[in-house]
């Protein structure tokens, strides 16, 4: 986004905002892209005080379990009228945000690929996107999709985010195969053993959704690199 011209502000861990500013970041992707943005044209923080106050949007981006702590910074120092936008894996941390932001507008969004980080340390910080797919964000705040959509990072709306979020869900329960299979996630997808346990955790959690009447989504564009 800041190459595509847009305002950005990150909220980072001390020492992620410590490399960011000495190095700088390298973002790479699996379509071939590689791209440096230099230290002095990025604006990083670890204070939370000094970033929301500036800020229309807010991308939330932690883990699940840092959502209420997240949202007490926010209803701490945001300004009422931000847009806060849930980019987290899980189906209910928008609802965890609006329960402690009850003045500001929060909306759940759909993260299809995976982002792998340099190791700690190595300058200048590199992120590479390893797999594909459209982000998907909930209806509800007119022009946030065209603001956010930029190269290398698509974005449109959907007027089912609960059924995006579910079907994304089913897609994370690979995640823990991968770990323990120790390989990458192509080297592990080509594996019919591994394939075969995932089949088995997806039928599960199907069944499971099926008895509560939820349906989800179907999440394309996923091919890994």
């Amino acid at each position: 986004m800041i190459l595509a011209g847009r305002k950005v502000v990150l909220l980072a861990r001390p020492r992620i905002e410590q490399a960011l500013q000495k190095g700088g970041l390298r973002i790479t992707d699996r379509d071939g892209r590689d791209r440096s943005v230099k230290s002095e044209l990025l604006s990083v923080t670890a204070d939370p005080a000094a970033a929301f106050p500036r800020a229309d949007v807010i991308l939330v981006t932690v883990k699940s379990g840092a959502t209420q702590d997240m949202a007490g910074l926010i209803a701490a120092h945001a300004r009422p009228d931000a847009v806060i936008l849930s980019l987290q894996n899980g189906v209910d941390n928008a609802d965890k945000l609006r329960a402690h932001v009850t003045a500001r507008p929060v909306l759940a969004g759909m993260v299809p690929f995976n982002v792998v980080q340099s190791p700690e340390g190595e300058l200048p910080l590199h992120l590479h996107r390893a797999s594909g797919g459209k982000v998907m964000i909930e209806q509800g705040a007119t022009g946030l999709d065209e603001l956010l959509d930029v190269e290398g990072f698509a974005v449109a709306t959907h007027g089912d985010i609960e059924a995006v979020l579910w079907g994304k869900l089913l897609l994370n329960l690979n995640n823990a195969l991968v770990a323990l299979s120790g390989l990458p996630l192509a080297a592990e997808l080509a594996d019919r053993r591994w394939r075969l346990i995932l089949a088995g955790q997806i039928d599960e959690a199907l069944a499971a959704m099926t008895a509560t009447g939820m349906e989800p989504a179907r999440i394309a564009g996923l091919r890994p690199a």
